[in-house]
């Protein structure tokens, strides 16, 4: 079984920092990209079920800075990026397959993930440059 921790107020700041960040970046690319239409929760990630201050996201988001062990990640942060994605329309749409999933509804997820990598999230490498944004994507294209 695993203990419940609180954020400390340092980790609350840096989490509400983050979590502001990204979804007003985000936003901005859906405006300038004319996306993102039929997401009914909007704006990114703050809004609907596993917004990101739920507080079962919010904590665990929180926490992804204490530990680079790799168990407090499986059981402290996991789970709330879980609860996230599976309560999320664009994560519905993006990470699983979903038949129902339009061209727009996937554009909306590779905005996501792309400024997703712009964020310090160390499970995800750190914060990357555009150049290695860039390395990423090439890296995964299809051959």
């Amino acid at each position: 079984m695993t203990v419940e921790l609180t954020p400390t107020d340092e980790e609350v700041k840096v989490c509400l920092i983050s979590i502001v960040k990204h979804s007003s970046q985000v936003e901005y690319y859906l405006d300038k990209l004319k996306l993102g239409d039929n997401d009914p929760q909007r704006p990114h990630d703050i809004v609907g079920e596993g917004n990101k201050f739920s507080w079962l996201v919010f904590r665990g988001l929180a926490l992804q800075y204490r530990s680079k062990d790799p168990v407090f990640f499986q059981n402290y942060v996991l789970p709330s990026i879980e609860i996230h994605r599976k309560g999320q329309y664009y994560h519905q749409m993006w990470n699983y397959p979903n038949p129902q999933a339009t061209a727009d509804d996937m554009k909306v997820g590779a905005v996501d993930a792309l400024c997703s990598l712009l964020d310090n999230r160390e499970y995800q490498g750190g914060a990357h440059s555009f150049e290695q944004i860039e390395d990423i994507i090439r890296r995964n294209e299809p051959p």
